[in-house]
C-alpha cells in the first residue's frame, strides 16, 4: 500500500504521508492519481509532509517525477502543489526546495510550506 494517503475535498486534492518516505512511493502515488476519477489537470494540492521523517530510494525515480511534472504532455493546465514541510527537518526543505524549482519553468507550480495556512492562502490566491 502506497504511504501516500489522499482524498478529495472541494475540488482540492489533500494528501499526506508520514514516517519514510520513497521516491517510487511518489511515482506511484501520481500514477494512481491520473486514474482516479475525481482527479484532473490542476486540481490545486496540498501536500502535508510535515510527519515524513526522510525520502530516501532510487533518485531515478526522483529524476522521473521532474521529467513527468515538467512534461506539458502530461501536464497540459497550469498547476499549482503546496507541499508543507517542517521547519526543522533540512533534508525535506532541500529535497522539495530543488523541486520547487525544477518546476519554474514548466506548467506546475510548486510551493514549499512550513504551515497548512500559509498553504492553502497561496493556493487561494497563487503568485
Amino acid at each position: 500500500m502506497n504511504p501516500i494517503v489522499f482524498e478529495f475535498d472541494n475540488k482540492m486534492l489533500l494528501a499526506k504521508a508520514d514516517g519514510d518516505l520513497l521516491f517510487e512511493d511518489i511515482v506511484e502515488h501520481y500514477e494512481l492519481l491520473f486514474t482516479h476519477p475525481e482527479f484532473f489537470v490542476g486540481i490545486p494540492a496540498v501536500y502535508d509532509f510535515t510527519q515524513v521523517i526522510k525520502i530516501t530510494g532510487d533518485l531515478s525515480h526522483f529524476e522521473q517525477t521532474v521529467k513527468d511534472m515538467g512534461d506539458n504532455n502530461i501536464i497540459t493546465e497550469p498547476s499549482y502543489v503546496a507541499i508543507i514541510v517542517s521547519p526543522e527537518n533540512t533534508s525535506m526543505n532541500t529535497i522539495f526546495s530543488a523541486y520547487s524549482q525544477m518546476m519554474d519553468y514548466t506548467l506546475m507550480s510548486v510551493q514549499v510550506f512550513h504551515n497548512k495556512d500559509e498553504a492553502l492562502a497561496w493556493l487561494a490566491n497563487p503568485i
